[in-house]
């Protein structure tokens, strides 16, 4: 990206997300501010953003920054002094005076969205245009969500719309999983909501509709269902093993303590996954590798002994994909690919 500095004209900054765009940003706003010699100057400068959040971590970055120039520290000190031609002292004394003016006089610190500013401008003109000095703006959120739904559903069962409809599909699968009313338009309606919410836009950006397409939504359902499948096939695998071990050497239930790694072990086989957690009598036996009776013979115990190296591995298998960060890793992924169809249907509305 291009680092030159415009302090007349039009200049476009155009990069690729996290390539530095809001560094630079706040980079040519305050070498506006400090290029002259007036603390004041900042009140004829206007930084239009999208949303409410931008605006505050704009201005956050921009006294931030102001901070550390004024003690000649930081990366934005040596930006600012390959365009501003003049001392660090100089650079040093003016940020002190810009920051103490902007605390001072906050409210004329422009950093606001686009629908702030014309807010302002046209109460600005409430008398010429007749209207009341206090008038409200009100959005019919509703009705422009619900045009948006009707949009949408207009293009479900189309031939060229499968992957879209298959997201809906599974926004609606997802609904009667959680026990929710299964008409699909009361529920969009419910859902949309969280397209107009301020902390949803960074995820709705994140979601660009020219990359996240329904297709490869779809496509990435599809691919983390198997690849989750795949990898819930490793526990389950480890304890059929240890349990065709534990039946090759002729051991019995009542052969091991209170019977607790048998019936884990078939938990874990039948696919139970988390649900199937090792409880504390059960966690013991495994740390000290003792899973025998009292009762057991010294031939079972040996026998027991023989099956071991199934049992840890099974156990350790379970504990891989369920337990510590990797577990809470894994758990992520498993909402993740539940709520897929969730997400693309919020992107969807927010297209529409």
């Amino acid at each position: 990206m291009e680092v030159k500095f415009a302090k007349k004209g039009f200049h476009v900054v155009k990069a690729s997300a996290g390539s530095g765009k809001t560094y630079r940003l706040v980079r040519d706003y305050l070498a506006c501010c400090l290029w002259e010699n007036n603390p004041h100057y900042f009140k004829h400068i206007l930084a239009i953003t999208f949303t409410n959040l931008a605006a505050q971590e704009m201005k956050e970055r921009i006294l931030s920054d102001v901070r550390e120039v004024a003690e000649g520290k930081g990366s934005m000190h040596g930006s600012l002094l390959e365009i501003i031609p003049i001392a660090p002292e100089e650079l040093e004394r003016r940020a002190r005076a810009l920051g103490e003016a902007m605390m001072h006089r906050y409210e004329d610190f422009s950093v606001m969205t686009i629908d702030s500013f014309v807010n302002r401008l046209v109460r600005s003109f409430s008398k010429d245009l007749q209207w009341e000095e206090d008038f409200q703006i009100e959005l019919d959120e509703e009705a422009l969500l619900d045009e948006a739904i009707s949009r949408l559903l207009s293009r479900v069962g189309r031939p060229e719309e499968k992957a879209l409809t298959a997201m809906l599909e599974g926004f609606v699968r997802q609904q009667v999983e959680e026990e929710k009313n299964a008409i699909i338009r009361h529920q969009l309606q419910s859902f949309s909501k969280q397209v107009t919410k301020e902390n949803m836009q960074a995820a709705l950006q994140a979601l660009d509709p020219t990359e996240w397409t329904p297709e490869a939504l779809e496509r990435f359902r599809k691919t983390q269902r198997e690849s989750l499948r795949k990898r819930r096939a490793a526990p389950i695998e480890a304890a059929e093993s240890a349990l065709a071990r534990i039946q090759a050497l002729d051991l019995q239930e009542g052969d091991f303590s209170y019977g607790d790694l048998p019936k884990w072990l078939r938990r874990v086989a039948n696919g139970s996954g988390r649900k199937a957690t090792i409880g504390k009598r059960l966690a013991g036996q495994l740390e000290e590798s003792v899973f025998w009776s009292s009762k057991a013979s010294a031939s079972t115990a040996a026998r027991i002994q023989d099956a071991i190296p199934a049992i840890e591995q099974a156990a350790q298998a379970w504990r891989d994909l369920y337990e510590g960060e990797s577990g809470r890793e894994f758990k992520l992924e498993e909402h993740l690919q539940q709520r897929v169809s969730l997400i693309g249907t919020l992107g969807l509305i927010r297209d529409e």
